[in-house]
């Protein structure tokens, strides 16, 4: 095993002096997190007297003695034989025995707390592995979780990882949303004023461009990306009565004018439904042996359903999200789907050329209304461009304990 930090080598004199202890205690911690439960505790308490002498040690080495606490609490949770292999020292400490990242909550697509799509946002946490982000977002228990980490441009505002409850997703429209408006009120430290940002955010599928405006910081931001990645459509091979019979309706209940269900992708894909009534949408249950046997095997992550019925005249389509299989049953709002749906938008409803608005209305029926802003460029008859915007407010903050 290769050694956990290296040796600062442009300090001063007594700050190798202190380099060279915590460096012998986390060698001693390389060798215990391969050994026993005994060893552990006996390296974790070696390093524990490390940490109390944080005031007498330079800046960069007590940041090293957080970094090993925490590269060793990651590993020791997960039960690897041996730690994650990048730490970026931002933890802080909590206590005299934990560590802890910051992190904070915001409902999104909605401008009214407890509304709209919750949204946890895990910061500083480059030094997490995959086993224990996915433990974080299924204990947090939203439909997805944000982990923010340094980004490997540096003319990047920050790099994320996206977990569901069940599984890691390369790209979603409300972390995107959400986590753009905390950082640009974060950077600006102006909880009561209003501005404006341009905020880049590495994922998976590609750098996301996200416009924000602040208003009154997170209370009522806006934000508005580009995706990464237009539509792709695809036939939708189960037959009506299949799909129907996945979602308990009949199978007169599905479709409306000329629109069919088809398949999309746009670094998610979705099954795009749709349902003749908002009555038949209120009626909507999954059936899962129904559901495993059309939509779990058809390459997609979930099913969004639409109609043209809404509760509110300014919306354009009322919609719902079920994903199962990645540990949603539901999603309040779903931005990677509402841009998958621009797609079926474009080819049923014959969009000329020019810059296209519509609501989504979402999450009626789970008591968090939510309103997703899509925007459809389409240029000489071609979905030239797709944009998502919405709002976010901000509802909790804390420390993440490891």
């Amino acid at each position: 095993m290769t050694r956990l930090l290296k040796r600062n080598q442009f300090g001063t004199k007594s700050e190798k002096l202190d380099d060279d202890q915590l460096n012998l205690g986390l060698e001693d911690l390389e060798t215990a997190i391969a050994s026993g439960e005994a060893e552990q505790e006996m390296a974790d308490a070696k390093l524990a007297s490390c940490v109390t002498q944080v005031s007498d040690m330079s800046r960069r080495t007590a940041r090293k003695v957080i970094e090993g606490r925490t590269l060793y609490r990651s590993a020791r949770i997960n039960g690897l034989q041996t730690p994650p292999g990048d730490v970026s020292g931002s933890a802080i400490l909590c206590g005299d025995d934990q560590m802890g990242l910051p992190f904070h909550t915001l409902d999104v697509f909605t401008d009214v707390r407890f509304c709209g799509n919750p949204l946890a946002v895990v910061l500083e946490a480059d030094g997490l592995d995959v086993p224990l982000m996915q433990k974080i977002a299924r204990e947090f228990g939203f439909s997805e979780t944000v982990f923010v980490s340094k980004p490997q441009n540096p003319a990047h505002s920050a790099r994320l990882r996206i977990f569901t409850p069940n599984a890691e997703v390369p790209f979603a429209g409300h972390p995107t949303v959400g986590t753009a408006i905390l950082l640009s009120t974060l950077k600006q430290q102006n909880v009561g004023g209003e501005g404006e940002a341009l905020v880049l955010l590495e994922q998976p599928l590609g750098t996301v461009r996200v416009g924000v405006r602040l208003r009154g910081g997170t209370l009522g931001s806006y934000a508005e990306f580009d995706a990464p990645k237009t539509p792709e459509l695809a036939a939708m091979p189960p037959a009506s009565e299949r799909i129907a019979a996945a979602i308990g309706l009949l199978p007169g209940e599905i479709g409306f004018e000329n629109h069919l269900p088809v398949r999309a992708s746009a670094g998610n894909g979705f099954a795009l439904i749709p349902v003749r009534s908002l009555d038949a949408m209120s009626k909507v249950a999954v059936n899962p042996s129904y559901w495993n046997s059309t939509l779990a095997d058809s390459g997609i992550i979930g099913a969004f359903l639409y109609t043209r019925e809404c509760l509110h005249t300014t919306s354009a389509f009322h919609a719902r999200m079920f994903a199962p299989a990645v540990g949603v049953a539901e999603d309040p709002a779903t931005g990677s789907a509402a841009i998958c749906f621009a797609g079926a938008v474009h080819r049923f409803d014959k969009l000329p050329d020019g810059i296209h608005r519509r609501i989504i209305e979402q999450g009626f029926e789970m008591g968090r209304p939510s309103f997703m802003t899509l925007t459809l460029v389409v240029r000489n008859g071609r979905l030239e461009a797709v944009r998502l915007g919405g709002n976010a407010v901000h509802v909790m903050s804390g420390t993440l304990e490891l």
